[in-house]
């Protein structure tokens, strides 16, 4: 089981660093779209590495190609997941992208989201993407571990019924 980790590009350290450890400690892989699993630097994202060195901008992808190759990607692993997490207002920072990657996975994709949120708990699309997808809208990070726990032993419980 594996889950796409979507958040904003300001809070990728601390998703990395406490998040990720944490979700991979129930049993479930993380899909970080900046790092790898074991938290060093994916090489198909060398724009990363390059912000995270001071030598880039958090926003400097100026070039089409490059930013067309980023979202593929990242839409790509969104697919190969089998739900998604959304850190959507962590440090008081909301991305462009986190909303748009739980609309995909909940709407296209037809996979779980479990959307992490201190501000927006009530807000509509939110809700009604979560309730689409079968994930939930949550208000802290326990009560998500907690989800996905549940989340793992419903799959789980599909899984062995599968194979009998």
């Amino acid at each position: 089981m594996k889950v796409y980790i979507a958040h904003p590009m300001p809070t990728r350290h601390r998703i990395r660093d406490t998040i990720c450890p944490a979700i991979q400690s129930l049993g479930i892989h993380t899909l970080n779209p900046f790092y790898n699993e074991d938290g060093t630097h994916r090489e198909d994202r060398p724009e990363i590495k390059a912000i995270d060195d001071g030598t880039m901008g958090e926003y400097g992808v100026k070039n089409i190609q490059l930013a067309e190759e980023i979202v593929n990607r990242d839409l790509e692993k969104i697919r190969s997941s089998d739900g998604l997490v959304a850190m959507l207002d962590e440090e008081g920072v909301i991305g462009i992208g986190t909303p748009m990657e739980i609309f995909y996975c909940a709407r296209w994709c037809k996979k779980p989201v479990f959307i992490v949120t201190s501000k927006y708990y009530g807000h509509p699309w939110l809700n009604y993407l979560a309730s689409l997808s079968n994930g939930a809208v949550v208000g802290s990070v326990e009560e998500l571990f907690s989800r996905l726990q549940l989340w793992k032993k419903r799959e789980g419980l599909y899984e062995e019924r599968k194979d009998t």
